[in-house]
């Protein structure tokens, strides 16, 4: 799994209220921007997403099988304006 590269402006704005911290340590607030799964195929299930966030959050044991719910419900959906907006943001086109 890797990092990607694509990092809103305001993530890298201390002005904005979010810290970006290569090493992941957080900032003085213990506030941790991890910035994952903006590109396609990046996180492709839930254990992924949570593997990311384990070391600084307490899981709850069924949190896996309720994002995977998510999904299933979501499979074969066609994506709204809002994700179709954001796609044409990120990628330059709506996937």
């Amino acid at each position: 799994m890797r990092r990607s590269s694509r990092i809103p402006p305001e993530a890298e704005d201390p002005e904005a209220g979010s810290v970006r911290d290569d090493n992941e340590k957080g900032d003085e607030d213990g506030e941790i921007l991890l910035w994952v799964g903006t590109e396609p195929g990046e996180l492709l299930d839930p254990e992924a997403a949570i593997a990311l966030v384990a070391p600084y959050a307490l899981i709850p044991d069924d949190l896996a099988a309720r994002l995977r719910e998510d999904m299933d419900a979501a499979a074969g959906k066609r994506d709204g304006a809002h994700q179709i907006e954001v796609k044409r943001i990120l990628f330059g086109s709506q996937h």
